[in-house]
């Protein structure tokens, strides 16, 4: 299958979750992420704002910033393009809705470096077991993974239904770090990044 069919299947299956399955499902995904996560005071994750009944991480970065952990959201800035912008304190009060009805960012929030981050929690319609992901088709994270710098860890978030054995990827195609559904955290090399 090519990577459109494969993208038309995979919006249909997670469609068949209710909204009530995706909220309990997120919130499992979210315990399981905040024991994964080795981050405290002055760490940086970059997440997302969920679209389309994506995975809702919003407890999870709740949780995050009350231990001190800075909080950084992706920005469109333009055709293919994100840069994470840290929020301020508060950060669910600080983003607004923009292009494709997608939350992110608002105004009183910085650009920073891809340098800087520790972690980042990627968002996808599918993933494989190979830690490939494929996306919605626009190469926004495409683009943005391979800019990360040596220490940012890239952890694919998902639920269950949208991971399947293998996915069509070309040479450009980066694979991620590890991979989180509600039924476990996996890692692509045997000993997790320090």
């Amino acid at each position: 299958m090519d990577k459109q069919v494969w993208r038309n299947k995979m919006q249909a299956l997670r469609r068949q979750l209710s909204a009530e399955n995706r909220a309990e499902l997120s919130a499992v995904l979210c315990q399981m992420l905040m024991s994964a996560l080795l981050c405290g005071q002055g760490s940086r994750v970059m997440a997302y704002l969920p679209i389309r009944g994506e995975v809702d991480l919003s407890p999870l970065l709740l949780t995050l910033e009350e231990r001190g952990v800075e909080i950084v959201l992706p920005k469109v800035m333009g055709a293919g393009r994100i840069e994470p912008f840290l929020c301020p304190r508060s950060w669910h009060e600080h983003v607004q809705v923009a292009t494709y009805g997608i939350r992110e960012p608002s105004g009183d929030a910085r650009q920073v470096e891809t340098e800087s981050l520790d972690y980042v929690l990627v968002p996808g319609l599918a993933f494989d077991r190979e830690f490939y992901r494929l996306g919605y088709g626009g190469g926004y994270y495409d683009r943005f993974l391979p800019r990360l710098g040596p220490r940012a860890v890239t952890i694919g978030v998902a639920f269950a239904i949208q991971v399947v054995e293998s996915l069509p990827h070309e040479e450009h195609d980066g694979r991620l770090d590890a991979l989180i559904t509600e039924q476990g955290l996996v890692w692509r090399e045997a000993v997790p990044p320090a």
